[in-house]
């Protein structure tokens, strides 16, 4: 059986190159990362949004599991919105990247519940956090550039801060 540091990842690093740190993102959590880090997360209704700079070697990462916030208080990284809306700031936040230079990824938001849970089912979450991320990252001008939502299956989703390239697993 293969543990979490010996997982063949080819992304990660090349040969020559120290490992890099590992960040798992739980529910609600927000990492921004100005040094090599891989990310990773399992989704199933939340959604992982990913945003990557080449310029400024700065990226973040989200694992969200509701859309909206009603509070206009300090961020809370349990909600899609104000998520992307702190990864945007911290990363444009010096003027160095703008928002040109920084492009999306957008995975997660099953319907879990579908078919197993009956009563949970009409809440459709999954498809609202999707809707919410595509909405906000359309306003600020941020290309999604790789995407893989909705469904019923949970995903691992792995994110390399340094090259901006992600692997999927399904659970």
């Amino acid at each position: 059986m293969m543990t979490e540091n010996t997982r063949p990842q080819p992304f990660v690093q090349a040969a020559d190159r120290p490992t890099i740190p590992i960040r798992h993102l739980l529910p609600g959590d927000l990492q921004v990362a100005e040094e090599p880090t891989l990310f990773k997360t399992t989704l199933g209704s939340c959604v992982a949004v990913c945003l990557f700079s080449p310029k400024g070697h700065k990226s973040a990462m989200c694992h969200s599991m509701l859309p909206t916030c009603a509070n206009d208080r300090a961020p809370c990284f349990r909600f899609v919105d104000c998520s992307i809306h702190y990864m945007v700031q911290s990363l444009v936040k010096n003027q160095a990247i703008t928002l040109k230079d920084i492009s999306a990824q957008l995975f997660g938001g099953a319907e879990i519940f579908k078919g197993s849970m009956p009563d949970f089912a009409d809440f459709k979450i999954g498809h609202q956090n999707i809707m919410i991320a595509i909405e906000i990252l359309e306003s600020y001008g941020i290309p999604i550039i790789k995407k893989r939502v909705g469904g019923q299956k949970a995903y691992k989703v792995f994110f390399n801060s340094e090259t901006g390239q992600s692997m999927l697993d399904m659970v």
